[in-house]
């Protein structure tokens, strides 16, 4: 059991690096990017450049609203002009990790689109605690710039930056898979 968890997270830590977007990682916690404090994930997604604008753009929409359009969640920009699809989102915590802390990731993904490439940036990552809500850039910013007397201990912030990338990043992957299989 514990060489299964080492190698999953041996794993995990491959799949994380593999979305690193800063060249300096201590070990403990993937790097990611930070813009004016901010942790942000973003990236362009090459398709079939043969594929409209008009195409893509509804494939664009049509993946935010089978993946987080609820009553919670809902677009805030759907501009088939420009090619913006903007809304927040909320990957849930499984059924039997429900009792973890924090649980849930809420963010916020734009989708920009032009012929033949999407570029995405999710931003403004937050969750839930037993104090309150807390941005996870805080976290974040706190492992880059440690301090005399830390709001998280290290390795309680070490596994949820791990937990949070995780599901932004396994979402990631799932959007570039369905944007390039896309017809």
């Amino acid at each position: 059991m514990k060489m299964l968890l080492f190698f999953s997270l041996l794993l995990l830590g491959g799949v994380t690096n593999l979305y690193s977007q800063n060249p300096k990682n201590d070990g403990a916690v993937p790097q990611m990017t930070l813009k004016e404090h901010k942790i942000v994930y973003s990236a362009k997604i090459s398709v079939d450049s043969s594929r409209d604008k008009a195409t893509l753009f509804v494939n664009a929409e049509e993946w935010y609203k089978k993946n987080f359009e609820t009553a919670d969640n809902t677009l805030i920009i759907d501009n088939s002009g420009d090619g913006t699809v903007s809304g927040t989102g909320i990957i849930h915590t499984k059924k039997h990790d429900q009792k973890a802390d924090p649980g849930d990731v809420f963010f916020t993904i734009d989708i920009q689109v032009v012929r033949g490439m999407y570029t995405y940036m999710v931003h403004d990552i937050y969750g839930f605690n037993k104090t309150g809500k807390f941005y996870y850039s805080d976290m974040y910013n706190e492992e880059q710039y440690p301090t005399d007397k830390p709001i998280w201990p290290g390795p309680y912030r070490h596994s949820i930056l791990n937990d949070m990338n995780g599901k932004i990043t396994g979402m990631i992957a799932e959007l570039k898979r369905e944007m390039k299989s896309q017809k």
